[in-house]
């Protein structure tokens, strides 16, 4: 296959875009320009080795200006992946600290709720000794004291539920009648307003009648 460039074209080209860190970008664009170059399966192992043959063999079937817009592109992907890559590891850093957060929430509650019933049991124990009755029989009252206490506790939520309700009425009630009380001054005045106009009009008839 003819080359692009004369042989002195080439060399300048190649002095002035050699460089180790494109290796990667320049084997890709070879491989998609020339895929059955024989020397690409080496060039693969070796990239970073092979830089410079790599380049050369380049410049057969790629332009300079080729070259340095393909080597921009695959340095802006690059960045780009390293980027979600980064976020990829924050978001997974953020969601095992959120895991582990949660598991020690978890094994602090479970060590909360065997404290208690260790301290239930003993309490249980020394009061069963004290009156002469059975641990089971004192677990279970303290079990009944605990229901009771989760009853009231709903209870005074239902109380204070419906106190809000009362109170929501209450105020609907004084809104109604505020507007009741303004109905009854508008309804006072057009009274006022027709009692005036049928007296006007009363005097105008005695006044007509009395010229006749």
């Amino acid at each position: 296959m003819k080359s692009i460039y004369n042989f002195k074209e080439k060399q300048k080209h190649y002095s002035e875009l050699s460089a180790r860190i494109h290796a990667f970008a320049d084997l890709e664009l070879l491989e998609s320009k020339r895929p059955n170059t024989r020397m690409i399966s080496t060039y693969k192992k070796y990239p970073m080795r092979m830089y410079q043959e790599i380049l050369y063999a380049l410049l057969d079937v790629a332009t300079r200006e080729q070259i340095v817009a393909y080597r921009r592109n695959f340095r802006s992907n690059q960045l780009k992946d390293e980027k979600d890559r980064k976020a990829a590891e924050e978001a997974a850093r953020l969601a095992a600290e959120e895991a582990a957060r949660l598991a020690a929430e978890e094994e602090d509650r479970k060590a909360a709720e065997e404290e208690a019933r260790k301290t239930a049991e003993e309490a249980s124990h020394k009061i069963a000794v004290a009156t002469g009755t059975s641990s089971d029989e004192v677990l279970q009252k303290l079990e009944e004291i605990e229901a009771l206490k989760e009853d009231h506790e709903s209870l005074q939520e239902e109380l204070d539920s419906l106190q809000e309700e009362h109170e929501s009425l209450q105020e609907d009630h004084e809104l109604l009648q505020e507007e009741n009380e303004s109905l009854q001054e508008d309804l006072a005045a057009e009274k006022k307003k027709i009692v005036r106009k049928v007296s006007q009009r009363k005097r105008n008839t005695r006044k007509s009648a009395g010229k006749n």
